[in-house]
């Protein structure tokens, strides 16, 4: 089953063409979108085996701000 993560971040148009490549070339991501129009530029993260901490450890390498939200 496919969990949906999601996360507070600091990503800009261009911060989401940053991630972008390293999202979209990571087997294990389903699925990813940014909704940059919400106050907390809402990333969600369709995957059924990365733990909320990859994925922050993945964004926050890229020098971008990456925090799960509780459900």
């Amino acid at each position: 089953m496919n969990a949906v993560l999601v996360f507070k971040t600091n990503l800009n148009p261009s911060g989401v063409e940053d991630i972008a490549m390293l999202l979209s070339k990571d087997p294990r991501i389903k699925k990813w979108n940014v909704d940059l129009e919400d106050v907390d530029r809402i990333l969600r993260v369709v995957s059924n085996t990365l733990t909320p901490m990859e994925v922050q450890h993945q964004i926050n390498a890229a020098g971008y701000l990456c925090e799960e939200l509780p459900d």
